[in-house]
């Protein structure tokens, strides 16, 4: 089903593990409760589309367009997700597990209670992203873009944001534990109720001006 024009359609629970999908036009499609695993949606439209309890286990969304969608509780355990754009995408209480999100745009996504353990989210866009009570542990966040982010009561620990832009970045009750922050920006962040115990923020820049 390589370049499939399937815009608006109703595939509610269809099994399309291992398909092709590349460069296919999915947007505004109703994928709801699907079996996408191991799938390759590289370069797909899936803008507005329905992926809630989807299974997206090892899918390729590679430079894939998620902007807007809807991907509540599903489930994209070691998927590909670079370069994708998930702009505006609601992803509440999904499965991120070591997920690819190098150079991804996440901004002004929801990410409330997801899971993003040994994730890869190096150079990504998290702008205005609402990740409050998230889990990234283990996380790389190298040079990525958090301004004007929400992570309160995030589960931060072992995370890699060296490099990283935190500014306005509302980190209020996050858990930083082992965290590596060195050379980041965390000018105006709110840093009330953190735990920094055995961070690393040499070469850190924080102010409250």
């Amino acid at each position: 089903m390589k370049n499939a024009y399937l815009q608006g359609s109703n595939l509610f629970g269809a099994d399309l593990s291992k398909a092709d999908l590349s460069n296919a036009k999915l947007n505004n499609a109703l994928l709801d409760r699907s079996v996408l695993a191991d799938a390759n949606i590289s370069n797909a439209d899936l803008q507005g589309a329905n992926l809630n309890n989807a299974d997206l286990k090892f899918c390729n969304l590679a430079m894939a367009n998620l902007s807007e969608a809807q991907l509540k509780y599903a489930d994209l355990t070691h998927a590909k997700l670079m370069s994708a754009n998930l702009s505006q995408t609601l992803l509440l209480c999904s499965v991120m597990s070591r997920v690819d999100l190098t150079t991804a745009n996440l901004s002004n996504s929801q990410l409330y209670h997801i899971d993003l353990t040994d994730a890869n989210l190096t150079n990504a866009n998290l702008e205005r992203t609402n990740g409050e009570s998230s889990i990234l542990t283990n996380a790389k966040l190298i040079g990525a873009n958090l301004t004007r982010a929400h992570f309160r009561c995030a589960n931060m620990q072992n995370v890699d944001l060296t490099n990283a832009i935190l500014l306005n970045t509302d980190l209020w009750g996050a858990d930083l534990t082992d965290a590596n922050l060195t050379d980041a920006n965390l000018k105006k962040a709110n840093l009330t109720n953190i735990n920094f115990t055995n961070s690393n923020l040499t070469g850190a820049t924080i102010s409250l001006e």
